[in-house]
């Protein structure tokens, strides 16, 4: 499953959906998201994140 973050509210928060439940993963990615407003990451089992692209589009 992919997402993207695109808020900077959220710019250190993902989503990922297992089973129609959301968890929320934040350390995990901050290395990768922190400091950008949209992040693409994969959603892995067992709540685990992958880096795949960081994008630095802020206005």
């Amino acid at each position: 499953m992919w997402l993207s973050i695109r808020s900077p509210e959220t710019k250190n928060q993902v989503y990922c959906a297992y089973n129609s439940k959301t968890d929320m993963i934040n350390s995990k990615i901050n290395a990768c998201c922190g400091g950008f407003v949209r992040c693409a990451v994969q959603c892995g089992s067992a709540g685990s994140v992958r880096c795949v692209a960081v994008i630095d589009d802020v206005d």
